[in-house]
């Protein structure tokens, strides 16, 4: 994230849903059904 310049990131899991602090930076981990359809 830090080469690209991002403050936040999206991680498609098979069924974890949670949002994590890394290092100042927000990462998103989304459960893919849940991505697929909003």
């Amino acid at each position: 994230m830090e080469k690209l310049k991002l403050n936040e990131g999206l991680v498609i899991t098979q069924d974890l849903e949670k949002e994590e602090n890394v290092r100042g930076k927000k990462i998103r981990y989304v459960p893919l059904w849940k991505w697929l359809y909003p």
